[in-house]
């Protein structure tokens, strides 16, 4: 975005940290990794919170045995390359609607499967994929917390007037944002919100967010062209 000539400023509004439970869940499931049939990734931070664990173990790759490897989007297959990995499923739409597409045609019923994610993610993947007649195990393996040591930077960012366009990546952190930027809540009206995907675009506007862009490819590249466009219709 700065290339193209953006002023941007980065200020987080999430902190990952360990799960609730100190990794008990996940610790457990590593332990029995060799009974899973899939193992299915939604996040760049699930990848590196389960192979984290899987070396405290003195264990690598090698301990998935005959598993297969689901990934939601491009980026985090990425992540699991660098293991020495190649996600057997990765969908053409960066979503757990997508993902589940995906993987239906590879599911006959009967699957055992785990899923490590952050504690606060959607329930749909999972609960259709129990539908379909799979035993899913979800482990906490991160959380999002709230940046509170941003706070009164943000909040004089937007009362400055100093921002027009605010990215949001998921919809974790559209409500971080949100519950960081309370004291200046009328500032927002007048704000862009551009969105990686229909997701985080719908968590938008059930918090009454007015103007939402959303990117039509779900990645950062993506989120760069839309803003970019954007931009473009304006002139």
């Amino acid at each position: 975005l700065e290339d193209l000539g953006a002023s941007c400023i980065e200020v987080p509004t999430i902190r990952i940290e360990r799960p609730s439970d100190n990794y008990a869940a996940l610790d457990t499931a590593i332990d029995k990794i060799s009974g899973y049939d899939w193992l299915i990734f939604t996040s760049t931070n699930g990848v590196d919170a389960f192979f984290r664990r899987l070396s405290k173990k003195h264990l690598d790759s090698r301990a998935l045995g005959r598993a297969k490897l689901a990934a939601i989007g491009s980026a985090t297959a990425e992540a699991l390359l660098t293991h020495g990995l190649t996600a057997d499923v990765v969908p053409r739409a960066y979503c757990a609607e997508g993902l589940f597409e995906a993987l239906s045609p590879h599911l006959s019923g009967g699957e055992k499967i785990l899923i490590p994610r952050a504690k606060e993610a959607r329930s749909f993947l999972p609960d259709t994929l129990r539908r379909h007649g799979a035993s899913v195990d979800i482990c906490e393996a991160y959380q999002t917390v709230g940046a509170e040591e941003n706070k009164e930077r943000l909040k004089k960012l937007l009362t400055d007037g100093q921002i027009d366009v605010v990215t949001v990546t998921s919809s974790s952190a559209v409500r971080h944002f949100l519950a960081l930027t309370r004291d200046a809540a009328p500032c927002l009206d007048d704000l862009t919100f551009a969105c990686i995907g229909p997701i985080t675009a719908r968590t938008c506007r059930e918090q009454g967010l007015k103007h939402i862009l959303t990117a039509s490819t779900y990645t950062t590249s993506g989120l760069t062209d839309c803003i970019k466009d954007w931009r473009l219709e304006k002139q």
